[in-house]
């Protein structure tokens, strides 16, 4: 693949780089965070170009941040631990730093980890892991 300034590439190639990675089994990555978690462990990617800015040799530089939302399991599981899901957000970045996204990124690095809740229905609260994700890639004009 080439370098890229599509938000709908990188989010693509995202979710393709969590549902093939083997350290942290997810039984669902979606594109776009969803209303309702049927499954758990699974993960939520979106994207964003936060800026574009002119080079040098009439490159454009352009940054994306990419807000990754690991949902671990319901907050009523007493077996999975506040611990078990730091480590596996840990793992998630330690993967995720230094990614090229098979060459359509020049840099790609975890910002932060932020451990937490997210409410999925009235019913349901899942132990979660917000992960912002930091890339930059260049392309040849606009």
């Amino acid at each position: 693949m080439s370098l890229t300034r599509s938000v709908d590439e990188v989010t693509q190639a995202l979710v393709d780089f969590l549902e093939e990675q083997d350290v942290v089994p997810l039984k669902k990555v979606y594109y776009g965070d969803e209303e309702r978690v049927p499954q758990t462990p699974s993960a939520s990617v979106v994207v964003e170009r936060e800026s574009e800015q002119q080079g040098s040799s009439l490159r454009t530089v352009h940054s994306f941040s990419a807000s990754i939302f690991l949902y671990h399991g319901d907050v009523k599981n007493k077996e999975l631990t506040r611990r078990k899901c730091n480590q596996d957000a840990e793992k998630l970045e330690h993967l995720l730093n230094g990614n090229y996204l098979d060459g359509i990124v020049t840099m790609g690095l975890v910002t932060s980890l932020k451990p937490g809740y997210s409410a999925r229905t009235e019913e349901v609260l899942l132990k979660s892991t917000s992960i912002t994700w930091s890339a930059t890639s260049r392309t040849v004009g606009k």
